[in-house]
């Protein structure tokens, strides 16, 4: 922790990586509601990418906080509209959270007419079966 403060408030280097980092640690010190504050001020940086980003409301799904991620996932989808693919999965992946599977299935076919790969097709396709039974992706 002193390694990641020195970082952020000595050098000066407020970037996503050094406060994803110190969110790291506040996660292994059972800290997670300091870390996600750390993060959702860290997402507004520069730097801090789409998959980022997305990575950060999956962290939030994973913690159960549906609500949160979807407002994470939106705020992606504001900052990268041209990174289609990414954002509507992340929005597929937060609105099943919550168990809004119509709202989940619309994302998801969207994410799939966007996919880039063969894989990742696939792995929609996966994806909006489960929706359409009902069921949870993540």
């Amino acid at each position: 922790m002193g390694w990641a403060d020195r970082v952020i408030n000595l050098q000066g280097l407020k970037n996503f990586p050094s406060y994803r980092t110190k969110a790291n640690v506040l996660v292994a010190m059972n800290k997670q509601d300091d870390a996600n504050a750390l993060l959702d001020e860290a997402i507004k940086f520069s730097d801090a990418t789409v998959n980022a980003i997305n990575a950060y409301g999956n962290q939030l799904i994973a913690q159960k906080k549906a609500d949160k991620a979807i407002e994470v996932f939106k705020y992606n989808a504001e900052r990268y509209a041209a990174n289609a693919f990414l954002v509507k999965q992340g929005l597929a992946r937060g609105y099943s959270a919550k168990g809004e599977y119509k709202t989940a299935l619309k994302y998801a076919q969207e994410a799939l007419a966007a996919a880039p790969s063969p894989g990742t097709k696939a792995q929609m396709e996966g994806m909006i079966k489960k929706l359409e039974a009902g069921q949870d992706v993540n």
